[in-house]
């Protein structure tokens, strides 16, 4: 045996394609714009032209992660879960999603794939957005879309892999023992019967061979990213104790896409989306984690962990506050704009400011000024009012004693409502309340 032995693997998670949001349809210049690693077998013009351009920007991250993975020899590619947005993908996202595989299984990279809760159909008995490869018994990719063990041959040995995919509520459900029992009490049920099967894995381990534990999962001390169904209050969640079992040499998480360090030892990691979702993760990096095993003359094994990001579309918000009476909001609005570079980013404006000076503002030009962007989402425009700028009553006044066509009154005098704006709009309300005083019963 050599002085050393390595096992590399890369772990990555929360793939979700088909998040369309933002998007453009795919235009030809776009296309041939796209780095050269993006989908290189295909006619990237015939294939993909008119598709959601945020479908294609996931893929062209997911090509940048597989060409690391052919270029760094790992020996082993882990996926967390959460393959496809939806459960039910549509063929294309199916068929974008095979070629990656097979392109990673034909460089002689052992693929293994988690089933995650976007990949599980909410009726149990249908077939997870996974199971085909299992069904196809492809030679090199393993699912695991149920806990249990697994023992894997890569190029520069074996490796052992605990899965812990997304454990269904029906199943939980279905069970006899949770009959009649509170929601609280089926949570924890729940995640007693997690512990114990990391535990139950964990002890049926050759502990001198390396092995990892994958879970889809929630850890109580993580940092929540934009997935929606990660309520704090529904999802089960594990201990960070229970979940980075020393008896695993890394520990590759899905579930929530902020990318987090939980423990050191073992490296229990979540490795984080592989792009941004919303504006939620505009500050998050993207990519995948490189784990490297290594194991000595007397099996005596490390881990290392290295963070590597791939190319993901910029999300940008540009937040502009308005001084009050500014003579130019329009332009100082723009001047605070033309500070940022949002060159192909995904862009949203927020401009604050006071009722008058926010009404002075030509938001025509302000679209103008964000021609550079890849997408303009919004302008989004608040007033802020100080105290003094609250309708008044009169004194000794009482909000109780004020009529609604009072109330009316009263605001405009406020804003400074006059003329016939006035007019028509004391008469319109007139009419409304005459009608609503009319319809009401005794």
């Amino acid at each position: 045996m050599a002085d050393k032995q390595l096992i590399k693997v890369l772990h990555f998670a929360d793939l979700h394609i088909g998040v369309e949001n933002y998007s453009k349809f795919a235009s030809e210049s776009y296309l041939l714009g796209l780095p050269e690693y993006f989908s290189p077998d295909a006619d990237r013009v015939q294939t993909y032209i008119g598709l959601p351009t945020r479908l294609i920007d996931t893929l062209v991250g997911f090509d940048g992660l597989i060409k690391d993975a052919i270029d760094l020899e790992v020996d082993l590619v882990v996926f967390a879960g959460d393959a496809f947005r939806l459960r039910d993908p549509n063929q294309t996202q199916q068929r974008e999603f095979a070629k990656r595989i097979l392109r990673l299984r034909d460089a002689g990279i052992k693929v293994f794939l988690l089933t995650g809760n976007h990949d599980i159909p909410n009726a149990q008995g249908r077939a997870t957005s996974l199971e085909i490869y299992e069904t196809l018994k492809i030679a090199g990719v393993t699912v695991a879309s149920a806990m249990g063990n697994h023992l894997i041959e890569t190029k520069n040995g074996p490796i052992q892999i605990s899965a812990l995919p997304w454990l269904r509520r029906s199943e939980i459900a279905a069970r006899g023992e949770v009959k009649q029992k509170s929601h609280q009490e089926v949570r924890q049920y729940s995640e007693n019967l997690l512990a114990d099967s990391i535990d139950g894995m964990a002890s049926q381990l050759d502990l001198s061979q390396p092995s990892l534990l994958v879970g889809h999962v929630t850890v109580s001390t993580a940092r929540l990213g934009s997935e929606q169904s990660m309520m704090m209050g529904n999802d089960y969640m594990l201990n960070p104790e229970i979940i980075g079992d020393e008896r695993f040499d890394y520990v590759a998480l899905g579930h929530i896409h902020k990318h987090q360090v939980l423990r050191e030892n073992p490296p229990t990691i979540y490795s984080g989306s592989l792009h941004r979702v919303d504006f939620s993760e505009e500050n998050d990096n993207k990519g995948y984690c490189l784990a490297t095993i290594e194991i000595n003359q007397n099996r005596q094994r490390t881990t290392t962990v290295e963070f590597n990001e791939v190319w993901s579309r910029e999300f940008m918000t540009i937040s502009v506050q308005l001084l009050q009476d500014d003579d130019d909001p329009t332009g100082s609005t723009l001047e605070v704009i033309n500070k940022y570079n949002f060159d192909d980013a995904i862009v949203r404006v927020n401009i604050k400011g006071a009722p008058t000076d926010i009404d002075r503002i030509d938001i025509g030009q302000i679209f103008g000024s964000l021609d550079g962007a890849f997408y303009v989402s919004g302008i989004n425009v608040e007033e802020i009012r100080n105290e003094d700028s609250r309708t008044r009553l009169e004194q000794n006044q009482l909000p109780v004693d004020i009529t609604p066509l009072k109330a009316l009154e009263l605001y405009m005098n406020d804003r400074k409502i006059t003329g016939k704006t006035r007019d028509r709009l004391l008469f319109h309300a007139k009419l409304l309340i005459d009608k609503i005083s009319n319809n009401s019963g005794p």
